[in-house]
């Protein structure tokens, strides 16, 4: 994976279509759709929405197609900051939003900053134990862990400033956790993570890449002052 050399050469318009691209990006999309339509047949049943939950998480993210492997060749740490909001509540299950920032360096490759949101289904026991699914979407920006060169008006290569270069990431994870409040007056979840989204476009050469993160983390509720 490099993002090395800097080219101004236009992708062609067919080389996206061929990828796992369009596939990921329908399931997305369906995702989107189903919680959705659950949540508008089911509203009435539904409790009121609840207060923002602060969360941190910290991972580790590698290179590869999603769910052949848990982590990459190396470690690659990471850690995102957000919020985490319920849309509707039954018993034990719970439609809910996430909006995260997060940032990655992947090791003498690039760093790269994300900013996204997710929807998402969470199931949880009446003991706190919770699994859950989401699928979103990201802004990515990717700076090179290397100097970028440039040709100027002489023909020779110079040093220039990496401004970093856009990218859209659609996203999806799995994961397990406690809910401490369920049975303890704790506001506080502990949870685990696998995720992966996809780096659109990468290069020239490969437009598609692949990445996939393991992490854990904390969501906290705070006391909003509401009754």
């Amino acid at each position: 994976m490099t993002t090395h050399a800097r080219t101004s050469k236009a992708l062609p318009a067919g080389r996206l279509r061929s990828t796992p691209a369009a596939a990921h990006a329908g399931a997305w999309a369906a995702g989107v759709v189903i919680v959705l339509v659950l949540g508008a047949g089911q509203r009435a049943a539904a409790s009121e929405p609840l207060p923002l939950q602060l969360r941190v998480e910290t991972f580790t993210e590698g290179a590869a197609i999603p769910f052949t492997r848990l982590t990459g060749n190396a470690f690659n740490p990471g850690g995102s900051v957000g919020v985490d909001w319920t849309w509707l509540e039954w018993t034990s299950i719970a439609v809910f939003q996430t909006g995260t920032g997060s940032l990655y360096t992947h090791g003498d490759v690039q760093t790269a900053a994300l900013l996204g949101t997710e929807f998402g289904l969470r199931w949880t026991h009446q003991s706190g134990a919770a699994v859950e699914l989401g699928l979103g979407a990201a802004y990515l920006h990717a700076f090179s862990a290397s100097p970028r060169y440039e040709k100027d008006a002489s023909g020779r290569y110079v040093q220039v400033p990496d401004w970093g270069r856009p990218r859209f990431a659609p996203t999806s994870h799995v994961g397990v956790g406690v809910d401490l409040a369920r049975r303890y007056d704790v506001p506080l979840a502990v949870f685990a993570q696998y995720g992966n989204f996809l780096e659109i476009p990468h290069s020239v050469l490969t437009p598609v890449m692949p990445h996939v993160t393991l992490g854990v983390g904390v969501r906290y509720q705070p006391d909003w002052g509401t009754p």
